[in-house]
């Protein structure tokens, strides 16, 4: 019987010794654990303490979107949103306290000064005498989208940079061996194309505005 129990207690001790050894690794890796774990609640709060400092209040907000709206004579809300870390929720609030002090109006996806909200429009043939080569170069460069042997249908929408762009597109179909139906509901360039008479052409039909058209 002793030799019986002095086995078991050989083997207890063996047991204890073994929990003895490992207890210190034990508490190594909790106090690792604990470290970085009051580390990264450090971090978040530096961060976050950080952050809410530069927050703005509304008034500095609205503040800095009237001289934005000074300078460039329009705002984004998206721009606005990403510029003050804030949602575009909160920006559009802004902009509506803003519309209702009558500090500026709001547009589709934003903003824009009291000075340049005139809805008067200017007509088709004043407008084709304004930046007559700007529009030459954007025709080339939409002309250039048009590759050697197309065929399919282009669609030229009104106004007098789609203008430009058809009135070389013949010569450049010729010259890169294309072809295409052109589409437009334009009165002013279906008549300037149907009379080259070198160009299939299609006009949709519709209500004509004669100061758009």
């Amino acid at each position: 019987m002793a030799t019986g129990h002095g086995t078991r207690d050989m083997g207890l001790g063996r047991r204890t010794r073994r929990a003895r050894v490992a207890t210190p690794q034990a508490h190594s890796c909790c106090e690792y654990l604990l470290f970085y774990v009051v580390l990264g609640c450090t971090v978040w709060e530096t961060l976050t303490n950080q952050r809410g400092s530069t927050r703005m209040y509304a008034t500095e907000r609205q503040i800095a979107i009237e001289r934005q709206l000074s300078s460039e004579g329009r705002v984004s809300v998206v721009d606005l949103a990403r510029t003050f870390d804030v949602t575009t929720e909160t920006v559009r609030r802004d902009l509506d306290a803003l519309e209702r002090a009558g500090a500026l109006r709001r547009v589709h996806g934003g903003a824009v000064a009291l000075d340049r909200t005139s809805t008067v429009e200017i007509a088709v043939a004043e407008r084709g005498l304004q930046r007559g080569a700007e529009k030459a170069d954007i025709a080339t460069r939409a002309l250039a989208a048009i590759p050697t042997g197309f065929r399919g249908s282009v669609f030229v929408d009104a106004g007098t940079t789609t203008a430009a762009f058809a009135r070389a597109l013949g010569d450049h179909l010729r010259a890169v061996g294309a072809t295409a139906e052109v589409v437009t509901h334009s009165v002013p360039i279906a008549a300037e194309l149907g009379a080259r008479g070198d160009l299939a052409l299609s006009v949709i039909g519709g209500r004509v505005r004669g100061l758009t058209a």
